[in-house]
């Protein structure tokens, strides 16, 4: 495992990243046994870890990491606008007055679900997590480009 992450943290700025924090448990009831009560651990941490290792987490790495194993925002970026541009649920929702945070939930969690060839969609949450870690990396948002890009689609519906 020390090694996996050793390959898919290769090359990344480690300044952005923030503490590295660890948890670990084999189920829940050894885990609420372990923690104490000076440790603050919350469902998002949990969620954090659960999120790097999931298909769609795994996915977004296959798919938009160049050579050197860092990942490609511009392509990542240009890939989520071009299906969002191109979507017609996303164009009902920008008529119905969705939110800009609703829509790049919508599109993130399509993506999400097609690149990891799951049946299954993400829930609201867990596609926040998942946006939430890929933020943790990039120092800036890593789908700035995106909600951009929905939010003038917004406006120019209104």
């Amino acid at each position: 495992a020390l090694h996996e992450a050793l390959e898919l943290t290769l090359g990344l700025p480690y300044t952005a990243r923030g503490k590295l924090r660890i948890t670990a448990y084999a189920d829940s009831d050894s885990y609420e046994d372990s923690v104490d009560s000076n440790e603050d651990v919350t469902e998002t941490e949990t969620e954090k870890v659960d999120m790097v290792n999931s298909p769609e987490y795994n996915a977004f790495i296959d798919r938009y990491s160049d050579e050197k194993g860092q990942l490609n925002y511009q392509l990542m970026n240009k890939d989520f606008i071009q299906f969002a541009s191109g979507s017609k649920t996303v164009a009902t929702m920008i008529g119905e007055n969705a939110s800009t945070e609703e829509i790049l939930v919508f599109v993130i969690k399509s993506r999400a679900t097609f690149l990891s060839g799951k049946k299954d969609s993400l829930s609201n949450q867990e596609t926040l997590a998942l946006i939430e870690t890929l933020d943790e990396i990039n120092p800036r948002s890593a789908f700035k480009e995106l909600n951009l890009h929905i939010r003038r689609m917004v406006t120019r519906r209104a």
